[in-house]
């Protein structure tokens, strides 16, 4: 019941937040931590894993068994089961914090990002080189705030990217792109700055309790990287590939800005918009030009052409599903022989209630009961694309369309998990999640 209730709270909590969910959050997540240490803490409870694990390989279990004995093994050790004394109640009270910690800078970004900042602008003048698309969206954001006349840009992508790529106004590109990469960092109520010092120390100290050199030695053990070391080399490689290319970019970048007789030298705000400018001098591309191909539902429908093509499985709108907000759908997935695979909800559109990016996640995960019947999965993608206009429908662009497939691999992912044991089915190293992402 715990796990059912905690998994729609904090899903919606991510989706559609409000100041009640929020204060809702600061009272039970130190509560849920408490709880997760007098389990993981329990002496009596780790014997008997113990006991079960030394003798998991002479016990007649099949792989599958000895695989789910290992994995909770190993989250009690990683959970510190094997302190004693003071050093306990320290990992008990590092937990607390940590997870305050996290939530609070959780909520002071949502708060920068939809509430604290926006770029507000009375003349049309400003809006010079932005597809009619993007000042109609602003034109309607603008109404929602009670501003209408006015244009509206806020610091979520579906907003802000399509102004930094297209609006001739530099000082204006500047505004909104400082007002981005300063959330947090502003001072007052919703700065993150402390927050962040407090989290690596409290981190660093939590790795040294349980007996890892780092923060990083602790998160990675558990990946298949194995080891920061593997990482770092991983991140040199690609290093090594990508700096010549973007200093090449950047070459071609300012290269248009001489030739246009301007006296600056090209800046992160800057980036977008001359980006935009060398697609079209190089190879002739106005991505603006796509977007009419790239509706919403065009997207959406293509999207399960593929997995039909690709899996045989089949998407059915259901219209008899209590909602969480009326901007959300959901499908209901089927094989090809009709047998229920699970439930798929989208929501796409950006709102301030909803936290910045893109993901997927699930209220519900596959399983079995204790009979062996399937339970079925409830998958659900939450993306911060365009909303409709009164005269435009949402418009992706290919990074949108490209996002929307990625994170419906994620939730193919979930909906084909089949497997006997919560602790296995479906969960995967973190440098091994994203693979379904990246086939789709």
């Amino acid at each position: 019941m715990l796990d059912k209730v905690s998994s729609v709270f904090y899903n919606l909590k991510s989706a559609d937040s409000n100041e009640e969910m929020q204060n809702i959050a600061k009272e039970v997540s130190p509560l849920l931590s408490e709880h997760s240490s007098n389990i993981m803490l329990n002496e009596d409870l780790f014997k008997r894993i113990e006991t079960v694990y030394n003798k998991r390989n002479e016990s007649g279990l099949d792989d599958q068994q000895i695989r789910v004995i290992e994995k909770y093994y190993r989250d009690f050790i990683r959970n510190g089961a094997a302190l004693e004394g003071k050093d306990r109640d320290k990992l008990r009270q590092l937990n607390k914090d940590l997870s305050m910690l996290s939530l609070e800078f959780g909520d002071n970004v949502l708060a920068e990002t939809n509430e604290n900042f926006v770029l507000l602008i009375d003349n049309k003048e400003d809006l010079a080189g932005l597809p009619e698309s993007v000042i109609e969206g602003a034109a309607e954001k603008a109404k929602n705030m009670d501003e209408e006349g006015k244009w509206a840009f806020g610091l979520s992508r579906a907003s802000m990217t399509p102004f930094l790529t297209y609006a001739e106004n530099r000082d204006l590109r500047e505004k909104l792109y400082r007002g981005y990469f300063m959330r947090g960092d502003n001072g007052g109520e919703y700065d993150n700055k402390e927050i962040i010092k407090k989290m690596v120390a409290k981190r660093a100290k939590k790795a040294e309790l349980l007996g890892y050199e780092t923060h990083a030695d602790y998160i990675i053990e558990k990946n298949m990287a194995d080891s920061p070391d593997t990482v770092d080399d991983f991140l040199i490689k690609l290093w090594d590939a990508a700096l010549p290319v973007a200093k090449t970019e950047v070459y071609d970048m300012q290269k248009i800005i001489d030739n246009e007789g301007k006296d600056f030298k090209l800046a992160p705000w800057d980036w977008w918009y001359y980006a935009e400018k060398v697609r079209k001098q190089k190879y002739d591309l106005d991505e603006s030009q796509l977007k009419p191909y790239l509706k919403l539902e065009n997207v959406r429908d293509g999207m399960f052409w593929v997995a039909n093509q690709l899996y045989g499985i089949n998407f059915e709108k259901l219209d008899n599903i209590p909602l969480y907000h009326e901007d959300v759908e959901v499908y209901e997935v089927t094989e090809a022989d009709g047998s229920l695979i699970g439930l798929f909800y989208l929501d796409y559109y950006t709102r301030d209630s909803k936290r910045g990016g893109a993901w997927c996640t699930s209220f519900r995960g596959a399983s079995y009961d204790e009979e062996g019947k399937r339970i079925h999965p409830l998958a659900t993608v939450v993306t911060n694309f365009p909303p409709p206009t009164e005269e435009t429908p949402s418009l992706l662009s290919w990074d949108q369309t490209t996002t929307l497939f990625h994170e419906f691999g994620h939730a193919l992912h979930g909906l084909f998990t089949d497997g006997k044991y919560d602790r296995t089915a479906g969960v995967v190293p973190r440098d091994y999640v994203e693979l379904p992402s990246q086939i789709m």
